[in-house]
């Protein structure tokens, strides 16, 4: 199986640098880019075409959701998840209608979010029965 290949994007350097660390240790992912904003990652995918991005819910410049959609114009076959502290239903329905394959707490222990990332790569196609995905 070819590396996965990801962006990231999140506005708190903290988590944003232990999530890219994070996925620098998996053997079956490439880290392609990172960015602390909206505008930044739909750049990273314009220029780098990621399989996965990853995006903050909330963000300067730009939020994960506006970023999602520019995203699936720029790079179509770019599969984007939302990462939020948020876990209320509005936040869930807004990932939804932006054409995410998902939206995952950021409580989700990592391991978890890979094996998802891995199965969503597998089957390439959306998840809507996973349990970390809620939609």
């Amino acid at each position: 199986m070819e590396k996965i290949r990801i962006i990231i994007a999140d506005d708190h350097k903290m988590i944003l640098e232990a999530i890219t660390s994070l996925f620098k240790a998996e053997n079956d992912f490439e880290l392609l880019g990172a960015s602390c904003d909206g505008e930044g990652a739909v750049q990273l995918a314009k220029d780098l075409k990621p399989d996965i991005a990853l995006l903050d819910f909330e963000m300067p410049k730009m939020n994960g959701i506006v970023a999602a959609r520019k995203i699936k114009v720029v790079s179509p076959d770019t599969v984007v998840f939302i990462l939020s502290f948020h876990e209320g239903e509005p936040y869930r329905k807004m990932a939804f209608d932006a054409g995410t394959a998902g939206f995952i707490s950021k409580s989700t222990p990592f391991e978890d979010i890979v094996e998802m990332i891995k199965m969503v790569v597998k089957r390439n196609d959306e998840v809507s029965n996973f349990e970390l995905v809620v939609f």
